[in-house]
């Protein structure tokens, strides 16, 4: 092998640069998190964090709490995204010092040319702060490996409790640090790490079942009840993959990683884990839908292992200063993008208006409710961040044909609104309305309301299907069997509001097709559950 190829890089950075990046790092985060508005997603983490619990419809808890103890100190945009802020640059810094860094300018070349990292670093997300506890069990399991004491394997399991208690794919780092070195299985203590894991989640666990598993079922069947498309799939996932990880530096990061030839269990590892995440979600795309963020924790193993690998080649080197320089103003001009809509791009090319509206419609919402409280129709996220712009509280009022939300286990909020005059509003066709009122704003934002003087709705009511698997023949009369359950100690009534009747309303899905029919079933109007009591109904569809 050529000197050219081998040769250490003796202009070795002075250690300040580490301190002048990263502080420019945090300085450009905590200016993006005061001027940029919140995204949907993290204005219902941030309700979340209002509501704090051991666990969450979409997510386990530590978002929530991270967005709460941020919020305490400042009650704004910022203060929902200042610990995550804290937790990034930090993560930094260790991923530094576990990379053994000796040339910091192409550490921080290759490291602020990854989307991932420059959009994470400040967004308030399960995803930013689970990059952070990765990164500290990555260090004590580096350590673990060295040395085998009590006090490591209880850390290690304390730090898988707070990986999973951040996203629950966490466990497939575990699971692939233990493939690649099967001897730490031989180890007494490396059971102790598993006892203290399943400690450290009690609590959650004790929700899960409370609540029937909500976040499991979400992820496993709710969220992948669309039809399915796998080479979509397949593809969406290769290029969110090259895309998080780039613009342009996942052409490095990825080949290389691959290549990689490990040098030590450490190492071997991080190779795992990186490769053993990338492929488990390819292989996740025969199944359904796959979000390109979902690999968030093969960044960590990633850049370590591009960084060691193109330090020791010269024209690799070269080429990574190259594709840095063109990401990073990439970078700062997608940076300017979120905070101000400059290009003026079609919303079919990309649409960021839940960023660059939210001020505007959430307060022309305001205005247009008056004194009435607000509800939305399938619009969790939008409820979310009207309560978060206005103080003021909202409801989501789910359909048939989209999944549950957190809002579904905040019944109180549901509750508090029966018999109240309330302004609905509808983000989809407005089709409910019979009169429509619509209000635009300036990036293709339509809303539809209209106002319900007698709101009623059970939201709150489950309902447990009784029917084994049927199928629906032409020209026949089909019976389902269906349980609705009255979780309160009030006898359940449907005829409050005596200007309109109540009808069942059943919606049937294909596995195959998708949407077959969604019509008006029987009148419900007088039927009575009793306190804490159950209701078994028959229904019968012409088919």
């Amino acid at each position: 092998m050529s000197s050219e190829n081998t040769i250490q890089n003796t202009n070795r950075s002075s250690p300040v640069i580490v301190w002048v990046c990263l502080s420019l790092f945090f300085v450009v985060n905590i200016l993006q998190s005061a001027f940029t508005g919140l995204f949907d997603d993290e204005a219902l983490f941030w309700m979340y964090g209002e509501n704090l619990a051991w666990g969450y419809y979409e997510h386990p808890s530590m978002a929530g709490f991270l967005i709460h103890l941020g919020y305490q100190i400042l009650p704004n945009a910022l203060g929902v995204r200042l610990v995550f802020v804290l937790l990034t640059t930090i993560s930094l810094y260790l991923i530094l010092r576990m990379a053994s860094v000796r040339n910091y300018l192409l550490f921080f070349a290759m490291a602020f040319s990854i989307l991932i990292l420059q959009a994470g670093g400040f967004m308030a997300s399960p995803d930013t702060c689970l990059i952070f506890f990765t990164v500290l069990f990555f260090l004590v399991y580096k350590e673990y490996l060295e040395q085998d004491n009590l006090f490591l394997a209880i850390l290690l399991g304390l730090l898988i409790g707070l990986m999973i208690y951040c996203k629950y794919n966490s466990i497939l780092i575990v699971l692939f640090l233990l493939v690649s070195n099967l001897k730490t299985l031989r180890r007494p203590s490396v059971y102790v790490t598993g006892l203290t894991a399943i400690i450290t989640l009690i609590p959650h666990i004790i929700w899960s079942f409370q609540n029937h598993h909500p976040t499991i079922f979400y992820h496993l069947v709710e969220r992948n009840i669309s039809e399915y498309r796998f080479l979509t799939y397949f593809g969406e996932y290769i290029l969110g993959q090259f895309g998080i990880y780039g613009p342009l530096m996942g052409f490095i990061l990825i080949p290389v990683t691959i290549l990689y030839k490990p040098g030590s269990a450490f190492e071997r590892g991080l190779k795992f884990s990186a490769l053993g995440i990338l492929g488990f979600f390819l292989l996740y795309t025969f199944r359904g839908k796959v979000e390109p963020n979902w690999t968030v924790q093969a960044l960590i193993p990633m850049l370590i292992l591009s960084y060691r690998w193109v330090e020791k080649r010269k024209i690799l080197r070269k080429w990574v200063y190259g594709l840095a320089i063109i990401s990073i103003v990439l970078m700062i001009g997608f940076r300017i993008y979120l905070v101000h809509d400059f290009l003026h791009l079609p919303k079919r090319v990309v649409n960021l208006s839940e960023l660059w509206d939210c001020k505007k419609w959430t307060s022309d919402v305001e205005r247009i409710a008056g004194d009435r409280e607000v509800v939305f129709l399938s619009s969790y996220q939008r409820a979310a961040k009207y309560t978060f712009y206005t103080g003021k509280p909202a409801y989501n009022l789910e359909s048939a044909l989209t999944h549950r939300t957190q809002y579904s286990f905040w019944p109180e909020m549901e509750k508090e609104l029966q018999g109240k005059s309330v302004m609905l509003f509808d983000f989809g066709d407005g089709s409910c309305f019979p009169e429509k009122k619509s209000l635009s704003w300036g990036h293709a934002i339509t809303t539809y309301y209209g106002p319900c003087v007698n709101f009623r709705s059970y939201n709150y009511v489950p309902i447990q299907y009784l029917s084994e698997e049927v199928s629906f023949p032409k020209d026949s009369l089909v019976t389902i069997s269906f349980r609705i359950i009255n979780p309160d100690p009030d006898t359940l009534r449907f005829n409050l509001n005596p200007e309109t009747s109540v009808k069942l309303r059943y919606t049937i899905l294909s596995n195959d097709s998708g949407l077959i029919g969604d019509h008006e079933g029987m009148d419900i109007s007088s039927l009575e559950v009793p306190g804490n009591g159950v209701q078994d109904i028959d229904l019968k569809i012409r088919t």
